[in-house]
């Protein structure tokens, strides 16, 4: 009498050379556990790329690269499985950089993205003629841009987002003329961080007040960080080398501050994203000059994405 299974032993580990009853058209055969797996992976491949691209020895062989696209294609939909249940492994990071508005569109494999937004600087205001003999006036340096960070999922992003670069703050025109804001940077709702202020104008023999770095009033990040401020114009009467206009004030991350020149120069412009321009100097009637403008925003986004 033959065995049945309760009898047999279940402690014997499995292996591909284990024999299994099967039955097709009222006949039965014997499969090993290796003839199986072969059929299951030869019905996958068939249904990849049709029975006519598959074939197993002895009659044939599959091509290196049926093989490699079919591995490929059958990893993309494991890992897009798993995307779906927040499980993926990250396998490529891809940066995209804007310099200008624009609308950002996820990579397709997309797992998850840190977004980071840097607002403009604001622009330095002008100096009027200063007509006092031997004296100067200087007008005040334009804020820096601020700085948000937040990570987010494709299914938060969605198809796609607008992305608005701040625009550079513009300079104070030559005379007593205040500089204007930078304006905020942001991509869509999800990130946003505000621009810097504009640098009052220095009237003659006078000296104007810096512009405010900008704050995180109203912006949106995981990490949100102010702008740095300006510094104030200085005036005076004894001949002088060092800088008259205020400093231009820098982003938190990536900006650094803008040095103005010596008494009687306009201001200088914003160097890097989001900082704001230095201010202008009028010596020795030597007639009015301009602020610096400030320098626009900028949004990264790194995206982490499944190979």
């Amino acid at each position: 009498m033959g065995k049945i299974i309760s009898d047999l032993n279940p402690t014997i580990s499995p292996s591909r050379t284990h024999e299994l009853a099967a039955m097709k058209d009222n006949t039965t055969v014997k499969l090993s556990v290796a003839q199986i797996i072969g059929l299951i992976i030869k019905a996958d491949f068939i249904s990849k790329f049709g029975a006519a691209d598959v074939t197993f020895a002895p009659a044939g062989t599959i091509a290196a690269a049926n093989v490699q696209a079919a591995l490929q294609e059958l990893d993309n939909e494991t890992q897009a499985a798993l995307s779906a249940l927040g499980l993926a492994r990250v396998g490529v990071v891809k940066t995209q950089v804007f310099n200008a508005s624009g609308t950002y569109t996820p990579d397709s494999k997309l797992l998850y993205a840190v977004i980071e937004c840097i607002g403009a600087g604001g622009g330095a205001g002008g100096a009027a003629n200063n007509t006092q003999t031997g004296a100067w006036n200087a007008s005040g340096g334009g804020g820096g841009g601020a700085y948000s960070r937040k990570t987010v999922t494709k299914a938060t992003i969605g198809a796609s987002q607008a992305v608005t670069v701040g625009a550079a703050g513009a300079n104070g025109a030559a005379g007593n003329n205040n500089g204007n804001n930078g304006g905020a940077s942001s991509v869509g709702t999800l990130c946003v961080a505000n621009g810097g202020g504009g640098g009052f104008g220095a009237a003659d023999g006078g000296a104007g007040g810096s512009g405010p770095g900008a704050s995180t009033t109203g912006a949106v990040g995981d990490i949100t960080l102010q702008g740095g401020n300006a510094s104030n114009g200085r005036n005076g009467s004894v001949s002088a080398f060092f800088n008259a206009g205020g400093f231009g004030g820098a982003s938190p991350v990536f900006g650094t501050q803008t040095p103005s020149g010596p008494p009687g120069t306009p201001g200088s412009a914003g160097r890097t994203p989001g900082s704001g321009g230095s201010g202008a100097s009028s010596y020795n009637s030597a007639g009015a000059n301009a602020g610096g403008a400030g320098f626009a925003g900028i949004v990264i986004i790194t995206e982490y994405c499944y190979a």
